[in-house]
């Protein structure tokens, strides 16, 4: 998923945002709201091991916990596009019964797999930035620009087109 990388600022914002502004009340509309999700998935995923690779191998910290909240967020959000999402407010806690407590655990470590896929590829990104490891503190203004997508996109985008220019990276990883 390289070509995301390679993408304009531009581009990328309208491949994220007009399908999240689809309506949802149909199967078509749901699918179509999914590519943006995954989209965006796939793009700080593709962040996160690409500059991965650039980070020295002394300080190059492991994958797989990243890959598998990346994995975990794309097949909750399967499970939730099957579904049709899911609701939970006073008015339907009855509906769901005893899943309410299998339910309430996945949301927040879904919520967690999201805030640490996006402190993953923040830390990645300023670490080749900077030349070294950087900590939390030294990534939040990645972080948070991962998190607060359609602004931060364009902070984001810019670096790494910039890194990939200079690391000549080849389209075959």
């Amino acid at each position: 998923m390289e070509f995301l990388l390679r993408l304009k600022s531009w581009q990328l914002f309208l491949l994220v945002i007009i399908p999240c502004v689809s309506p949802d009340d149909t199967l078509v509309g749901r699918g179509i709201n999914a590519v943006g999700f995954v989209v965006y998935i796939g793009w700080i995923y593709t962040i996160g091991c690409t500059m991965n690779l650039l980070v020295p191998p002394n300080v190059r910290p492991n994958l797989f916990y990243f890959k598998l909240s990346c994995l975990f967020i794309f097949a909750a959000y399967v499970a939730m596009f099957f579904i049709g999402g899911f609701t939970i407010d006073a008015g339907n806690v009855h509906d769901y019964g005893y899943w309410i407590w299998l339910l309430i655990p996945l949301t927040f470590y879904m919520l967690w797999s999201m805030l640490y896929i996006f402190a993953f590829a923040a830390r990645m990104l300023e670490s080749v930035i900077q030349g070294n490891a950087v900590g939390v503190s030294g990534s939040l203004k990645a972080f948070f620009c991962f998190w607060f997508f359609p602004i931060g996109l364009w902070y984001i985008q810019p670096a790494v087109q910039r890194i990939i220019d200079d690391k000549s990276l080849g389209t075959d990883n």
